[in-house]
């Protein structure tokens, strides 16, 4: 008797292990898609349609997804009318939960007061008032850090609210005045940040209009950057891509070079000389999109929205990325990374490196098929365009991690599926 209890409770437990893996999976892939899909962007909460409609395709995507996961891991095989309760559950508790968090779910902002002034916390005020006013609510300026009266309303303000937020401005002669004001508030445990830091926090960007050369100096060595152990992480996750990817990549590619060829003249590969790590030449690979010897006659030239070198399939390509495909060769041969900024030619470098601040910092990193300028911005065909890119290029360089290189992979494909940024 007890040997057969001991058997049966061993398989109740082996069964709900099975269940636990199961829907631990499944709705790890769920949430995975849901972000793919915007449906934790909190400016779609209030569209019930369109929430109905990307719940449904995700969920549809995601069960392709596991269904091939599980053809050919057997143990992650669910019963059909369970998995169709699960997805049905899953659904009604997706759209009730984002219509009670639209109606009745209230997002207290934070307070925030601003130690000094200069150009960028003006910035900061702006920004927060066009697009972040649901977060952040401007209380103060405390100009004069002297006036006792000012330090005792900020301390006043400290003690009623628990949503304070106080940034301090990154100009030398109002630090020293501030400093052990900084200090204090730190003791106190009021989060405090630099006007520098806290732009980076609300833009992804840095804003390389308001910081001196001392500091892009300092922190543009590589040995700050560039990490040895984070460099062969990078690398590590650079290959399991292009190993988890390559079959899919090479039958796209063999699909769009057959389109390429059956429907413009001139060869299938565009290889074009760009410039990578440390400014070191390399030939990069990808999909011809434009008619043969676009720039023969043109000679170098931005890309434009309404190009009309771009072939009619080539436009297809162009929003569906596939033109980049080619380059995971690239990746493999350690010329470019999965993501970092995008690959540029040395005459357009040189032409940049003369009218943007700090542009050539860039070049510290390997160049990406995706980034962080990339998902955030798009594709810039301007001077204009790309001095805002390198902000965002250099926040990355400064906030590199393989978590944040991850963020972007998603992010990529939310952009392709949304048809943002080209």
């Amino acid at each position: 008797m007890i040997i057969t209890d001991l058997f049966r409770t061993s398989r109740v437990f082996d069964n709900f292990t099975r269940v636990f893996i199961i829907y631990v999976t499944l709705i790890m892939i769920i949430i995975f898609f849901y972000y793919v899909f915007a449906l934790y962007d909190i400016a779609l909460f209030h569209r019930k349609k369109l929430i109905f409609i990307c719940a449904c395709i995700a969920l549809l995507v995601a069960t392709i997804f596991f269904s091939f996961i599980s053809y050919f891991i057997i143990s992650l095989r669910p019963g059909r009318s369970t998995l169709f309760l699960f997805y049905f559950i899953e659904l009604f508790m997706t759209i009730s939960s984002r219509f009670i968090f639209h109606k009745y779910i209230f997002i207290e902002p934070y307070d925030i007061v601003f130690l000094g002034n200069d150009v960028i916390i003006n910035e900061i005020k702006d920004i927060i008032v066009d697009s972040q006013s649901k977060y952040y609510n401007l209380i103060i300026d405390i100009n004069d850090i002297n006036n006792k009266k000012n330090i005792e309303y900020l301390f006043d303000i400290i003690n009623k609210t628990n949503t304070i937020l106080v940034i301090y401005s990154t100009h030398p002669s109002i630090i020293r005045e501030i400093a052990s004001l900084i200090l204090e508030l730190q003791f106190l445990k009021v989060p405090t940040y630099s006007a520098s830091d806290f732009y980076q926090r609300l833009t992804g960007k840095l804003p390389i209009d308001h910081l001196d050369d001392f500091w892009m100096v300092i922190s543009s060595q590589k040995e700050f950057l560039f990490p040895k152990f984070n460099e062969n992480l990078k690398r590590v996750f650079d290959l399991t891509i292009c190993l988890v990817l390559m079959p899919a990549i090479l039958i796209l590619i063999i699909i769009s070079a057959l389109a390429i060829k059956l429907t413009s003249k001139g060869r299938v590969f565009f290889i074009q000389e760009r410039l990578g790590r440390n400014e070191v030449p390399f030939r990069l690979i990808k999909l011809r999109t434009m008619v043969a010897d676009a720039e023969k006659l043109s000679g170098p030239q931005w890309a434009s929205d309404n190009d009309q070198r771009v072939t009619k399939l080539g436009k297809i390509l162009r929003k569906l990325r596939f033109d980049e495909l080619p380059q995971f060769l690239n990746v493999i041969k350690g010329e470019m990374s999965i993501i970092g900024p995008r690959p540029i030619r040395k005459y357009f470098v040189d032409k940049l490196s003369k009218e943007i601040p700090y542009y050539r910092l860039r070049l510290l990193a390997k160049p990406g098929i995706t980034g962080w300028a990339q998902v955030c911005f798009g594709h810039a065909n301007t001077g204009e365009g790309h001095a805002e890119m390198v902000k965002y290029d250099l926040y990355y360089l400064i906030n590199q991690s393989v978590l944040l290189d991850i963020f972007i992979l998603v992010k990529t494909l939310q952009t392709v599926l949304w048809s943002r940024g080209r």
